[in-house]
């Protein structure tokens, strides 16, 4: 009898457990990255800087802030919103993202799609009380254009010097030679039933106090060649070098924290080798997007090696050499997933 009341007992609880798990809200800090960085708050570390970007396409609707009261009610406003239901909705070029930087060198944030909260690149759910939110990160991108409007950056400086200095980007974190376990944005140029001929690409991307301490006279290397700077400006958020001419070079301060260069519709890529590698026998390959219309997938298509020589061979497809390819390589060295996103230029 006892055994019964126990086993009973027990049964019980655990109903109430499952219950009050069920019942028990999503949160915005459980859901992303907010949720790690409130652990290190409450260590002590503190936050340094907050990027927040409209994502408007290519947009430059953004702004960074090291300012202390900035920082907290950014902090506060993006913690006071509330997640709703996953919605089956999506949409494209408009990809709110806030990401705070911490003192101890490691940073998180939150994605939006549209004014859904975004987990992960695949999922989107509606939130409310985020009113506060989208006010303060509109007039903060308004502040800070008004700021930076005509005005030349901190760390600039207009006069020649006899010690003139040329800024190369970042090196590749890869060596094109023992291709294990990395990822590589890449252009596959031709395949057949046992490797790929495949072009690894390198971002173009400066290291900032490399790029606030030019002047006038420096250089910057960028696409297989040196330009001369002649002027240093800001406009609409974007340092430009050269502002009007023809080589003029625009940058931007990505979500790295490091200078990005934009170039029409896209940041500028370094052609860093060219190699034949092996499939592995589990090849797979997801594709970001419709074939037959361009237009992007909310979740990607899972295919095997057969279907993507299939895709491969086909002459109204989009290809894969556009700059809109990732590349995964596994600790054998072998090809063992492609990925193909969405690029505006297809």
């Amino acid at each position: 009898m006892l055994k019964k009341a126990i086993g009973l007992l027990i049964g019980i609880l655990l109903m109430v457990s499952v219950a009050f798990a069920e019942e028990t809200p999503a949160t915005i800090q459980s859901m992303t990255e907010l949720g790690e960085i409130q652990k290190k708050l409450d260590q002590g570390i503190t936050i340094g800087k907050v990027y927040y970007t409209d994502g408007y396409g290519f947009s430059t609707s953004e702004f960074t802030t090291d300012d202390p009261d900035e920082i907290a009610q950014l902090w506060n406003a993006v913690n006071a919103i509330q997640v709703g239901e996953k919605v089956n909705e999506s949409i494209t070029d408009w990809y709110p993202q806030i990401v705070f930087c911490l003192t101890d060198g490691t940073r998180g944030g939150v994605r939006f799609e549209a004014k859904w909260l975004c987990i992960d690149g695949m999922e989107n759910y509606e939130i409310s009380n985020a009113e506060g939110f989208w006010s303060l990160t509109a007039s903060l991108v308004e502040k800070h254009e008004a700021m930076a409007e005509g005005a030349v950056p901190a760390g600039w400086n207009a006069d020649a010097s006899a010690d003139r200095k040329i800024v190369t980007s970042i090196a590749a974190e890869f060596n094109p030679e023992a291709l294990i376990s990395v990822a590589v944005n890449a252009k596959i140029t031709a395949c057949d039933e046992s490797t790929c001929t495949i072009t690894l690409l390198v971002p173009e991307r400066y290291i900032p106090d490399e790029i606030l301490s030019l002047k006038v006279g420096d250089g910057i290397y960028t696409q297989g060649h040196e330009v001369t700077i002649r002027t240093i400006s800001e406009k609409d958020g974007y340092l430009v070098l050269n502002d009007g001419e023809q080589d003029e070079v625009y940058l931007f301060e990505s979500v790295d924290m490091n200078y990005w260069i934009m170039d029409d519709n896209d940041n500028t890529w370094t052609e860093f080798a060219v190699v034949s590698v092996p499939f592995s026998e589990h090849l797979l390959f997801l594709d970001d997007i419709d074939p037959a219309t361009g237009e992007a997938l909310l979740t990607p298509t899972v295919h095997n090696k057969a279907d993507f020589l299939a895709i491969m061979d086909k002459t109204d497809d989009p290809g894969f050499d556009i700059r809109n390819v990732m590349v995964i390589f596994d600790e054998h060295g072998e090809l063992a997933l492609i990925r193909r996103y969405y690029v505006p230029w297809q």
